[in-house]
């Protein structure tokens, strides 16, 4: 399967929270790559894309591409789970899970300062 393809395999739109929208912490590249590993983890409810992959089909460096995952990393926006062979350290997959806690916990804040406002 060609890239032009490949990258339209969950949806042909992808969902970013104002939540993240929002976070001024976060890069503007994170927050697109953000978008295409939620687009990507529909299917099976993670992404196992590798960082070359979301390279590919972002137009990314790997590098960058490994720079913005660990924002989201940090920023606890996803979640990251690391298969390694048997008996041996070596990665075979990453899963990459959506994290919708932080946004839980985000948005109790964002509306309690709102209700405060409004009084």
């Amino acid at each position: 399967m060609n890239t032009q393809n490949r990258h339209f395999e969950g949806s042909y739109y992808c969902t970013i929270p104002m939540v993240i929208m929002d976070d001024e912490d976060l890069s503007s590249t994170a927050k697109l790559l953000y978008g295409r590993i939620t687009n990507l983890a529909r299917k099976s409810g993670y992404c196992y894309a590798s960082n070359a992959y979301l390279a590919e089909v972002s137009k990314m460096s790997k590098s960058s591409v490994g720079k913005c995952i660990a924002q989201l990393l940090e920023k606890e926006y996803l979640i990251a789970d690391y298969i390694k062979r048997h008996n041996a350290d070596d990665i075979v997959e990453r899963h990459l899970w959506i994290n919708d806690t932080p946004y839980k916990h985000k948005m109790a804040k964002v509306n309690r300062c709102q209700a405060s406002i409004d009084v």
